[in-house]
């Protein structure tokens, strides 16, 4: 797994090549300790959408980790919103919250 520097093309972390035409595996990090409202959710949409939309590279999958793991209605968003991007052409992951990233 490669490390980016923050802010890069919405590249944080990610596995493969950025020259391959299969796609990279993404995973985009994002701090948000007190839960995802409003804001933080835009956030998380608009980093999709900058991998997503990028011409540097394609993205195979995409994944958001997260220092908490995400209340029900949360995660209810998070399913919906990924249900609508199956045009995309890219998978979504369950995000990585608490549990999963201590593991």
């Amino acid at each position: 797994m490669r490390l980016r520097c923050q802010g890069h093309a919405g590249l944080d972390s990610f596995d493969g090549s950025l020259s391959d035409p299969n796609g990279i595996d993404l995973f985009r990090v994002k701090y948000f300790p007190d839960g995802i409202e409003k804001p933080q959710k835009n956030q998380i949409l608009d980093s999709f959408a900058t991998a997503r939309d990028s011409k540097k590279f394609k993205v195979k999958s995409w994944t958001v980790c997260l220092p908490i793991d995400m209340r029900t209605d949360e995660t209810e968003g998070f399913e919906g919103w990924a249900k609508l991007q199956a045009g995309s052409g890219i998978t979504i992951n369950e995000p990585w919250g608490a549990l999963h990233i201590r593991r």
